[in-house]
Protein backbone atom coordinates (compact mmCIF):
# COMPACT_ATOMS: atom_id res chain seq x y z
CA UNK A 1 0.00 0.00 0.00
CA UNK A 2 1.08 3.55 -0.68
CA UNK A 3 -0.06 6.89 -0.40
CA UNK A 4 0.13 9.00 -3.45
CA UNK A 5 -1.11 12.59 -1.89
CA UNK A 6 -1.64 12.85 2.27
CA UNK A 7 -1.08 16.49 3.17
CA UNK A 8 -2.96 19.45 5.42
CA UNK A 9 -3.34 22.79 4.73
CA UNK A 10 -3.13 25.62 7.36
CA UNK A 11 -4.32 29.05 6.04
CA UNK A 12 -3.93 32.40 7.01
CA UNK A 13 -1.01 31.19 9.54
CA UNK A 14 -1.03 33.00 12.71
CA UNK A 15 -3.49 35.82 10.85
CA UNK A 16 -0.48 36.41 8.40
CA UNK A 17 -0.61 35.98 5.07
CA UNK A 18 1.13 32.98 4.82
CA UNK A 19 -0.59 29.45 3.79
CA UNK A 20 0.94 26.67 5.11
CA UNK A 21 1.08 23.04 3.40
CA UNK A 22 2.73 20.11 4.70
CA UNK A 23 2.96 16.63 3.74
CA UNK A 24 2.71 14.23 0.80
CA UNK A 25 1.44 16.77 -2.38
CA UNK A 26 1.76 17.21 -6.04
CA UNK A 27 3.47 20.33 -7.54
CA UNK A 28 2.44 21.52 -10.68
CA UNK A 29 3.52 24.97 -11.63
CA UNK A 30 3.11 26.81 -15.04
CA UNK A 31 3.22 24.98 -17.89
CA UNK A 32 4.18 22.16 -16.37
CA UNK A 33 7.79 21.90 -18.45
CA UNK A 34 9.62 21.63 -15.15
CA UNK A 35 7.45 21.13 -12.47
CA UNK A 36 4.66 18.48 -13.25
CA UNK A 37 2.54 15.97 -11.99
CA UNK A 38 2.39 13.46 -14.56
CA UNK A 39 -1.04 12.98 -14.44
CA UNK A 40 -1.00 10.55 -17.58
CA UNK A 41 0.57 7.65 -15.73
CA UNK A 42 -0.91 5.24 -13.90
CA UNK A 43 1.16 6.19 -10.82
CA UNK A 44 1.64 9.91 -10.96
CA UNK A 45 4.33 12.23 -9.43
CA UNK A 46 3.87 13.54 -5.96
CA UNK A 47 6.95 14.68 -3.13
CA UNK A 48 7.22 14.92 0.65
CA UNK A 49 7.78 18.14 2.15
CA UNK A 50 6.24 21.39 2.33
CA UNK A 51 4.79 24.79 0.34
CA UNK A 52 4.61 28.06 2.07
CA UNK A 53 2.60 30.54 -0.03
CA UNK A 54 2.62 34.50 0.94
CA UNK A 55 -0.08 36.30 -0.29
CA UNK A 56 0.63 40.13 -0.98
CA UNK A 57 -1.03 42.83 -3.27
CA UNK A 58 1.23 42.74 -6.34
CA UNK A 59 2.59 39.50 -6.06
CA UNK A 60 1.71 35.60 -4.62
CA UNK A 61 5.28 33.28 -4.11
CA UNK A 62 5.10 29.88 -3.12
CA UNK A 63 8.17 28.60 -1.36
CA UNK A 64 8.88 24.80 -1.93
CA UNK A 65 11.24 22.55 0.46
CA UNK A 66 10.73 18.65 -0.93
CA UNK A 67 13.29 16.19 -0.49
CA UNK A 68 13.48 14.02 -4.37
CA UNK A 69 15.78 11.22 -3.14
CA UNK A 70 16.20 9.15 0.02
CA UNK A 71 19.19 7.23 -0.26
CA UNK A 72 18.85 5.18 3.06
CA UNK A 73 22.94 5.48 3.56
CA UNK A 74 24.52 6.33 6.40
CA UNK A 75 24.60 10.42 7.35
CA UNK A 76 22.19 10.64 4.53
CA UNK A 77 24.86 10.81 2.00
CA UNK A 78 23.48 11.06 -1.59
CA UNK A 79 20.22 12.02 -0.31
CA UNK A 80 18.71 15.07 -2.43
CA UNK A 81 16.75 18.05 -1.98
CA UNK A 82 14.36 20.61 -4.25
CA UNK A 83 14.02 24.38 -2.74
CA UNK A 84 12.01 26.68 -5.35
CA UNK A 85 10.51 30.19 -5.13
CA UNK A 86 7.74 30.44 -7.56
CA UNK A 87 5.84 33.55 -7.96
CA UNK A 88 2.69 34.89 -9.56
CA UNK A 89 3.12 38.49 -10.41
CA UNK A 90 -0.24 40.57 -10.57
CA UNK A 91 0.54 43.52 -12.07
CA UNK A 92 -0.67 43.09 -15.82
CA UNK A 93 -4.23 42.17 -15.66
CA UNK A 94 -4.31 40.14 -18.96
CA UNK A 95 -1.21 37.85 -18.50
CA UNK A 96 0.16 35.42 -15.84
CA UNK A 97 3.45 35.80 -15.97
CA UNK A 98 5.67 33.56 -13.51
CA UNK A 99 9.13 34.03 -12.42
CA UNK A 100 10.81 31.22 -10.51
CA UNK A 101 14.54 29.83 -9.62
CA UNK A 102 14.94 26.22 -8.62
CA UNK A 103 17.38 24.69 -6.99
CA UNK A 104 18.77 21.36 -6.80
CA UNK A 105 21.45 19.81 -4.49
CA UNK A 106 22.83 16.15 -3.53
CA UNK A 107 24.08 15.58 0.06
CA UNK A 108 27.82 14.83 0.36
CA UNK A 109 27.76 15.23 -3.30
CA UNK A 110 29.63 17.78 -5.91
CA UNK A 111 26.21 18.65 -7.34
CA UNK A 112 24.15 21.97 -7.49
CA UNK A 113 21.51 22.77 -10.28
CA UNK A 114 20.38 26.25 -10.45
CA UNK A 115 17.09 26.95 -12.76
CA UNK A 116 16.52 30.63 -13.79
CA UNK A 117 13.02 31.21 -15.83
CA UNK A 118 9.69 32.88 -16.55
CA UNK A 119 6.32 31.63 -17.84
CA UNK A 120 4.05 34.17 -19.41
CA UNK A 121 0.19 33.23 -20.27
CA UNK A 122 -2.85 34.47 -21.21
CA UNK A 123 -5.24 35.07 -18.00
CA UNK A 124 -8.21 34.58 -20.01
CA UNK A 125 -8.59 31.12 -21.64
CA UNK A 126 -12.25 31.97 -23.18
CA UNK A 127 -10.37 34.40 -25.50
CA UNK A 128 -10.12 33.43 -29.55
CA UNK A 129 -5.97 34.36 -29.50
CA UNK A 130 -3.75 32.43 -27.03
CA UNK A 131 -0.22 32.17 -26.62
CA UNK A 132 2.48 31.21 -24.06
CA UNK A 133 5.84 31.69 -23.26
CA UNK A 134 8.44 29.23 -21.21
CA UNK A 135 12.17 30.16 -20.81
CA UNK A 136 15.06 28.82 -18.65
CA UNK A 137 18.47 29.02 -17.93
CA UNK A 138 20.62 25.71 -16.19
CA UNK A 139 23.76 27.05 -14.00
CA UNK A 140 25.82 25.18 -11.25
CA UNK A 141 28.13 22.01 -11.37
CA UNK A 142 27.23 18.39 -12.24
CA UNK A 143 30.36 17.25 -10.70
CA UNK A 144 33.68 18.77 -9.00
CA UNK A 145 35.06 18.85 -13.02
CA UNK A 146 31.83 19.87 -15.02
CA UNK A 147 29.75 23.12 -14.66
CA UNK A 148 26.09 23.53 -16.08
CA UNK A 149 25.40 26.18 -19.00
CA UNK A 150 22.03 25.10 -20.64
CA UNK A 151 18.78 27.13 -21.44
CA UNK A 152 15.34 26.34 -23.04
CA UNK A 153 12.83 28.22 -25.03
CA UNK A 154 9.07 27.56 -25.53
CA UNK A 155 6.54 29.82 -27.74
CA UNK A 156 2.91 28.41 -28.27
CA UNK A 157 0.51 30.54 -29.87
CA UNK A 158 -3.36 29.37 -31.03
CA UNK A 159 -6.46 31.13 -32.29
CA UNK A 160 -10.33 29.75 -32.16
CA UNK A 161 -12.74 30.74 -35.07
CA UNK A 162 -15.72 32.06 -34.25
CA UNK A 163 -17.99 29.21 -35.83
CA UNK A 164 -20.30 26.33 -34.29
CA UNK A 165 -17.35 23.74 -35.24
CA UNK A 166 -15.04 25.89 -32.89
CA UNK A 167 -11.72 25.61 -35.09
CA UNK A 168 -8.67 26.12 -33.40
CA UNK A 169 -5.34 26.27 -35.11
CA UNK A 170 -2.00 26.76 -33.10
CA UNK A 171 1.69 26.26 -33.76
CA UNK A 172 4.84 26.33 -31.34
CA UNK A 173 8.22 25.85 -31.17
CA UNK A 174 10.25 24.34 -28.26
CA UNK A 175 14.00 24.22 -28.07
CA UNK A 176 15.95 22.70 -25.35
CA UNK A 177 19.79 23.28 -25.77
CA UNK A 178 21.96 19.95 -26.57
CA UNK A 179 25.92 18.46 -25.75
CA UNK A 180 28.44 18.55 -28.22
CA UNK A 181 31.05 16.76 -26.63
CA UNK A 182 33.57 19.56 -27.64
CA UNK A 183 33.90 21.41 -24.15
CA UNK A 184 34.72 18.75 -21.83
CA UNK A 185 34.16 21.21 -18.60
CA UNK A 186 30.82 22.10 -19.51
CA UNK A 187 26.90 20.25 -19.69
CA UNK A 188 25.26 22.04 -22.17
CA UNK A 189 22.24 19.75 -22.16
CA UNK A 190 18.77 21.27 -20.94
CA UNK A 191 17.52 18.91 -18.24
CA UNK A 192 13.35 18.97 -17.98
CA UNK A 193 13.45 18.19 -14.09
CA UNK A 194 10.19 16.90 -12.84
CA UNK A 195 8.03 17.97 -15.99
CA UNK A 196 5.06 16.38 -17.14
CA UNK A 197 6.37 16.03 -21.00
CA UNK A 198 3.58 13.67 -22.14
CA UNK A 199 1.43 17.32 -22.38
CA UNK A 200 3.96 18.84 -25.19
CA UNK A 201 6.23 15.93 -26.88
CA UNK A 202 3.80 13.35 -28.49
CA UNK A 203 1.58 11.09 -27.33
CA UNK A 204 3.85 8.25 -27.82
CA UNK A 205 6.46 9.53 -24.93
CA UNK A 206 9.78 9.02 -26.86
CA UNK A 207 10.75 11.94 -25.26
CA UNK A 208 9.61 11.43 -21.34
CA UNK A 209 13.23 11.21 -19.83
CA UNK A 210 15.19 14.53 -21.32
CA UNK A 211 17.98 14.55 -21.81
CA UNK A 212 18.38 10.72 -21.44
CA UNK A 213 15.58 9.58 -24.43
CA UNK A 214 17.45 12.58 -26.29
CA UNK A 215 20.82 11.05 -26.13
CA UNK A 216 22.27 14.58 -24.77
CA UNK A 217 21.88 16.15 -27.96
CA UNK A 218 18.64 18.58 -26.78
CA UNK A 219 15.79 18.67 -28.39
CA UNK A 220 13.57 20.86 -31.26
CA UNK A 221 10.19 20.14 -31.70
CA UNK A 222 8.30 22.01 -34.30
CA UNK A 223 4.57 21.89 -34.01
CA UNK A 224 1.32 22.47 -35.49
CA UNK A 225 -1.87 21.75 -33.92
CA UNK A 226 -5.94 21.81 -34.87
CA UNK A 227 -8.97 20.79 -33.49
CA UNK A 228 -13.08 21.50 -33.93
CA UNK A 229 -16.08 20.00 -32.48
CA UNK A 230 -18.14 17.95 -34.60
CA UNK A 231 -21.24 17.38 -32.36
CA UNK A 232 -21.81 19.17 -29.12
CA UNK A 233 -20.27 16.45 -26.95
CA UNK A 234 -17.12 15.13 -29.41
CA UNK A 235 -14.17 16.98 -29.92
CA UNK A 236 -11.21 15.90 -32.20
CA UNK A 237 -7.60 17.15 -31.84
CA UNK A 238 -4.67 16.25 -34.23
CA UNK A 239 -1.49 17.39 -33.55
CA UNK A 240 2.03 16.93 -36.07
CA UNK A 241 5.42 17.11 -34.26
CA UNK A 242 8.70 17.31 -36.17
CA UNK A 243 11.48 16.06 -33.99
CA UNK A 244 15.19 16.92 -34.14
CA UNK A 245 18.17 17.31 -32.21
CA UNK A 246 20.58 20.54 -31.63
CA UNK A 247 23.71 19.12 -31.44
CA UNK A 248 24.75 16.69 -34.65
CA UNK A 249 24.33 13.25 -34.35
CA UNK A 250 27.76 11.17 -35.90
CA UNK A 251 26.31 7.99 -37.88
CA UNK A 252 27.85 4.70 -38.39
CA UNK A 253 28.35 5.93 -42.29
CA UNK A 254 30.28 8.90 -40.68
CA UNK A 255 27.69 11.57 -41.88
CA UNK A 256 25.94 13.67 -39.66
CA UNK A 257 22.43 14.32 -38.58
CA UNK A 258 19.80 15.98 -36.31
CA UNK A 259 16.77 14.08 -37.38
CA UNK A 260 14.75 12.18 -34.49
CA UNK A 261 11.56 11.77 -36.64
CA UNK A 262 8.17 12.91 -36.84
CA UNK A 263 4.69 12.00 -35.30
CA UNK A 264 1.16 12.63 -35.76
CA UNK A 265 -1.83 12.28 -32.83
CA UNK A 266 -5.30 12.25 -33.21
CA UNK A 267 -7.12 12.22 -30.08
CA UNK A 268 -11.37 11.83 -29.71
CA UNK A 269 -12.95 13.00 -26.69
CA UNK A 270 -16.35 12.64 -26.42
CA UNK A 271 -18.04 14.38 -22.75
CA UNK A 272 -20.64 11.68 -21.75
CA UNK A 273 -21.86 13.92 -18.66
CA UNK A 274 -20.07 16.13 -16.18
CA UNK A 275 -18.06 13.07 -14.38
CA UNK A 276 -17.05 10.77 -17.34
CA UNK A 277 -15.55 11.00 -20.30
CA UNK A 278 -14.40 8.68 -23.08
CA UNK A 279 -11.10 9.52 -25.46
CA UNK A 280 -9.49 7.68 -27.87
CA UNK A 281 -6.41 8.50 -29.88
CA UNK A 282 -4.20 6.85 -33.22
CA UNK A 283 -0.83 7.72 -32.93
CA UNK A 284 2.36 7.13 -35.54
CA UNK A 285 5.81 7.66 -35.39
CA UNK A 286 8.08 8.07 -38.50
CA UNK A 287 12.08 7.75 -37.56
CA UNK A 288 14.53 9.93 -38.82
CA UNK A 289 18.36 9.05 -39.11
CA UNK A 290 18.88 8.94 -34.96
CA UNK A 291 16.24 6.74 -34.28
CA UNK A 292 16.78 4.85 -37.01
CA UNK A 293 20.09 3.67 -35.72
CA UNK A 294 19.38 3.90 -32.23
CA UNK A 295 15.80 2.13 -32.36
CA UNK A 296 15.35 0.18 -35.25
CA UNK A 297 14.06 1.66 -38.46
CA UNK A 298 10.40 0.52 -38.19
CA UNK A 299 7.62 2.93 -38.18
CA UNK A 300 5.74 2.98 -35.18
CA UNK A 301 1.82 2.70 -34.22
CA UNK A 302 -0.32 2.83 -30.88
CA UNK A 303 -3.97 3.29 -30.43
CA UNK A 304 -5.97 3.65 -27.13
CA UNK A 305 -9.67 3.81 -25.75
CA UNK A 306 -9.91 4.94 -21.97
CA UNK A 307 -12.42 6.37 -19.92
CA UNK A 308 -11.67 9.04 -17.08
CA UNK A 309 -14.07 8.84 -14.09
CA UNK A 310 -14.75 11.26 -11.67
CA UNK A 311 -15.99 10.34 -8.25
Amino acid sequence: MDLHQAFFNVNNFFDLPLNLKIGRMELAYGSQRLLGSVGWSNVGRSFDGSVITLNTTPVDIDFIAVRVNESGLVGDSLDAFLFSAYGSLKVVDKLNIQPFVIFENTNKADFERYTIGLNVSCKDKSKAFQQELDAAYQLGKQSATKDIAAFMVAYNLGYTFDSSLKPMLGAGVDYLSGDDGKDADKIKVFNTLYATNHKFYGFMDYFINIPAHTFGLGLLDIHAKASFVPLQKLKVDLAYHMFSSNADYTLLDGNTSTSFGSEVDLTLSYKYDSNVNFVGGFSFFAPGDIFKEKKGEDSSMWTYVMAVVNL
